[in-house]
C-alpha cells in the first residue's frame, strides 16, 4: 500500500512541476504571439492596400495607413485613398480570415490576402496562393462574385474554382461577398 501512495505521490509532485512549467512558458510567449499576430495583420493590410512593407512594418504603417472604426467595421485606410477592411469567417475545414482591400473610388477590388486558413493543403489551401487571390483584383462590388468550373470565368464576376478544391472556393467567395455586401457603404467611402 506504501508503495501505491509513493507512486500516486510522485506522479502528483511530477504533474505540478510540469504544469507550473507549461504555464510559465505560456505566460512568457503570450506577448511574443500576439505581437507576431499584430505584426501580420499589419503586413497583410499593407500588402491588400498596395504599401510595400519595408523593413520596419510597424513604422511603414503608422506612416501610410490610418485606422478608424465607422460602424463596427474596422477601417484601413491608405494615403492614397484605398480601403480595406478585415473579413473572416468558417471555411470549409475551419477558420479564414484576411484583408479586403478596394481603389480610392470604391468600385472594385484592389486587393485580398489570407492571414488564416485551415483548408487542405495543397487543395483548398491554395485559396491563400498569390495566384488565385490576384484573380479578385479589379472585379467590381456592384455584382456578387460566382464561382465557376476552373477555365469557364466567362465575366469579370465569375470566378475559376480550384481544381479539387471547388467548395473550398465556394465558401471563400461566399464568405467575400458577405463582407462586401455587409460593408459596402463603409468601403464606397460612406457608412452603412
Amino acid at each position: 500500500m506504501k508503495q501505491v501512495i509513493r507512486m500516486v505521490l510522485f506522479v502528483l509532485i511530477i504533474g505540478s512541476i510540469l504544469t507550473a512549467v507549461l504555464l510559465a512558458v505560456d505566460n512568457f510567449t503570450q506577448p511574443v504571439i500576439a505581437a507576431n499576430q499584430r505584426i501580420s495583420v499589419r503586413e497583410n493590410v499593407l500588402l491588400a492596400l498596395g504599401v510595400p512593407a519595408g523593413d520596419d512594418v510597424d513604422a511603414t504603417f503608422d506612416s501610410s495607413v490610418s485606422v478608424e472604426d465607422v460602424d463596427g467595421i474596422t477601417l484601413y485606410t491608405a494615403s492614397d485613398g484605398t480601403r480595406a477592411i478585415p473579413y473572416g469567417g468558417n471555411g470549409l475545414w475551419g477558420p479564414i480570415s484576411g484583408i479586403l482591400a478596394v481603389t480610392p473610388d470604391g468600385s472594385e477590388i484592389s486587393g485580398v490576402t489570407i492571414i488564416h486558413q485551415e483548408e487542405t493543403p495543397g487543395l483548398g489551401g491554395r485559396i491563400a496562393e498569390s495566384e488565385f487571390l490576384g484573380l479578385f483584383t479589379g472585379i467590381g462590388l456592384d455584382t456578387p462574385m460566382e464561382v465557376v468550373a476552373a477555365g469557364k470565368a466567362a465575366s469579370e464576376f465569375q470566378i475559376d474554382s480550384i481544381t479539387g478544391a471547388t467548395l473550398s472556393t465556394v465558401v471563400f467567395v461566399d464568405l467575400l461577398n458577405e463582407h462586401i455586401a455587409e460593408a459596402q457603404d463603409v468601403l464606397r467611402g460612406g457608412t452603412r
